[in-house]
């Protein structure tokens, strides 16, 4: 068999980089455009905002809702990559980003909302569904945190 002559050499070696250049290029689009457009958006906003305020608390009451099963102590993954505590802390973060995306987008389109989700009983129906989640997702968050950092 024959040796591979030097250009087809020096195609294949050009691959991976070409792949690694196109897919930094994707994802520095991706994060950079999107990611920066919502930091700047937050950065823009006081913190006095009720939306940002209501975002923020919104995130928590997800993070402790649904974050023990997106942060679970079963998931073979935060033992295998990285510390622990760190995957708590990165995972952690995002159910507060969508909680200030969401509140953003809530305030653009509450002059839209039917009349019936406007009335009291509808809403205190809601608040009691949802501190009843909430119990039992402290519960369930505070083991799953316990178990990942012991």
């Amino acid at each position: 068999m024959l040796a591979p002559s030097m250009p087809a050499a020096a195609i294949r070696g050009l691959r991976p980089a070409g792949v690694g250049i196109g897919a930094g290029v994707l994802g520095a689009g991706v994060v950079g455009g999107i990611g920066g457009r919502i930091a700047m958006r937050v950065l823009f906003r006081p913190i006095r905002t009720p939306s940002l305020a209501h975002g923020l608390l919104y995130g928590a009451l997800l993070l402790v809702l649904f974050g023990g099963g997106a942060i679970g102590a079963d998931n073979i993954d935060f033992r295998l990559f990285g510390p622990p505590a760190l995957g708590i802390i990165l995972f952690g973060v995002l159910p507060f980003v969508f909680g200030v995306v969401l509140a953003d987008l809530v305030d653009r389109w509450d002059p839209y909302v039917p009349a019936l989700f406007q009335r009291h009983w509808v809403t205190l129906g809601g608040y009691v569904i949802l501190i009843g989640l909430g119990v039992l997702g402290v519960i369930r968050f505070s083991s799953t945190v316990t178990e990942l950092v012991a």
